[in-house]
Parts: structure tokens; sequence; C-alpha cells
């Protein structure tokens, strides 16, 4: 899955945008949102003392949660957990850069204090073009060159930080089969490690809008177009086709975010294999003429003695910028 790191990037981000993310005085996350990110994320069953991260989290996620704290594309402010102020502009930056940025930070989070994995990973990563390395041989030959009595053995370490986190970086194809663990550094791979071009990358851009207002898209859609969709439309099932639906609310959300109907309904089309049903557009306008009728604020009452000392306030050009109305007289 090539497109895996950067969709659950896409969709972490996103969560914060539309979440008040709470975190516990150790800095933990509550559990509910814990659980929903997992799921998003696509986070396996594993236990949590698996990761070596400080805050008790999935590896999966604690690996994305401390990338991006690293990059200020979130940061916890009054216990909260919240978007960055450098979310945006690394969002629209090349695809290329997400890559490197999530392989230098993979290397300096697992490798700089570990001689052994940097052995094996440079075996590895130079290994011939297309050649297949068994990880289980290597590890037999590593055990009397290890230089390294973690608590956390060779072994376990070569498997959890190096070939399942470069598996999921898209730097390495693996196979387990009779117990033994084989891997093929990918082109991707390649390219990271410096020792080849870049490749292209292929990623969907159509998306299928159905009339009873879900939205299919695929697993591989380009990660902006997510970004996209995921401001408008709940996410209702994560998998090879993830399912969005539009909603009342959903749309009334990405109103908040300065969107409107008519931004929503473009890009739609722009990126729908099939013409937008009729329902759903007429719904998406429809909803956005309701926003904004009733408006919530936060005001504090001046009041006055007399009538001609609030026209008076009204009138003075350093107070009259910070009052609304008169609402009496």
């Amino acid at each position: 899955d090539f497109a895996a790191p950067l969709r659950h990037m896409c969709l972490f981000l996103s969560y914060l945008r539309k979440n008040e993310v709470r975190v516990t005085q150790n800095g933990t996350m509550f559990k509910k949102a814990q659980n929903e990110l997992s799921t998003l994320i696509e986070e396996e069953d594993s236990n949590i003392d698996e990761t070596f991260f400080p805050v008790r989290y999935p590896p999966r996620l604690a690996f994305l949660v401390y990338f991006s704290k690293s990059k200020s594309l979130c940061d916890e402010r009054n216990n909260t957990l919240r978007l960055g102020s450098h979310a945006s502009a690394w969002l629209e930056s090349p695809y290329k850069e997400w890559r490197i940025d999530l392989f230098k930070y993979w290397k300096q989070t697992f490798m700089t204090q570990d001689s052994d994995l940097q052995t094996i990973f440079w075996i590895i990563m130079n290994s011939p073009k297309d050649s297949v390395v068994s990880v289980s041989n290597l590890l037999a030959e590593m055990s009397t060159l290890s230089t390294s009595h973690s608590s956390h053995g060779l072994s376990l370490r070569a498997e959890k930080n190096l070939v399942n986190m470069l598996e999921y970086l898209g730097v390495l194809e693996v196979s387990t089969a009779r117990g033994e663990i084989a891997v093929r550094v990918t082109p991707l791979g390649r390219a990271l490690f410096e020792i080849a071009q870049w490749p292209d990358e292929k990623f969907d851009t159509d998306i299928y809008v159905q009339s009873n207002f879900e939205v299919l898209v695929p697993c591989t859609v380009d990660p902006k177009i997510l970004w996209a969709i995921d401001t408008f439309a709940e996410v209702i099932k994560i998998d090879q086709m993830m399912v969005y639906k539009l909603t009342r609310n959903s749309v009334y959300r990405a109103l908040l975010h300065e969107h409107t109907p008519e931004i929503i309904e473009q890009f739609l089309r722009a990126h729908s294999k099939s013409p937008i049903p009729q329902n759903v557009a007429y719904s998406i306008a429809h909803w956005g003429t309701s926003y904004g009728r009733i408006e919530f604020e936060d005001v504090i009452l001046l009041k006055c003695d007399t009538d001609g000392l609030s026209d008076e306030l009204m009138m003075s050009p350093k107070i009259k910028p910070y009052l609304k109305k008169k609402i009496g007289p």
C-alpha cells in the first residue's frame, strides 16, 4: 500500500482539524480519540509496550504523532492537541518532500542510537537491485556481532523498528513464510537511500459520488484530494475503497473552514467519475442557504446613565471600533 503513510498523515491531521483532542496531564490522548485515530490509520491490534516512544501509543500512531510534533504539524496547548502552524504549508509541499521527511524522522528516531540496526539497514539497502534478502539469516549472522544489549532484543528491534516501519513507509517489500522474513528494496526505497532516481508515483484522481450521498474514494487517491474531501464529508468506512458521506453537519463544518456550497459542488464535479446526482447538488446548495441564519456572540453590555453619553461614545473615533450597536435608548 504505497499511499498508506501519506493517506494516514492526511487523515490524522484532518482529525485534529475537525475535533478537539483532549490530552491527560501526562500528555496522552484520551482513549476515545486514540481508538478513532487507530481506525483511521488502520492500526492493527498491538501491544503498546512494543512502542519505543515516551507516551504509550500503538506503534504507528506514536510514529505519526511524534513526527507531526517534530515538524510543528500539530502542537499541544492547554491540554489539547491541535493542528500546528506549519501544517498548511507542509500539506501543500510536493509528495517527495513528505516521503523524505518521514524517512528522515524514522532514521533519526530508530537508527541514530542503534549501531546494530544501522549495520542491518546498510546491508539491506546496498543489496543488488531486485534481490531478496533473508532477514532471518542476516540476524543469525549478526548475533555474534551485536554491540547492543538492549532489553529489547535485536530480533525484536529489527522486526518492529526496521522491517515493519520500512514496509509501512514503502521502502521494503516484505514476505513471511515458514517463519522466515524476506525483504526486497523498492524503487522508492532506493531513491530515499539516494542510490537511484526518484520513481513516478501514480495516485488515483477519480472519486464516485452516489445518489445516497455516499462518496467512494480509492485508498490510493491523491492525498491532497483526500484532504479536501475530509473537509466536507464524514468518513464511514476505511478500506481499499473508502466510503465518505455528505451530511448537513459535514457541509456546515466545511462552511466554518471558509468553503461555500459552490466550492464543494465544483470540487465534486471536477473529480467525480460520473455526473453529480441532482439530489446531492440540490441538498448541498440548500444546506448552504441555512448556514449563518443564527449566530451566537460573546458581548459585554455597556450601560450609560444618559442617552447623550451613549451617543457621544458611539461617535468617539477611539471607542466606536469596539462598539457593536445600541440595543436600547
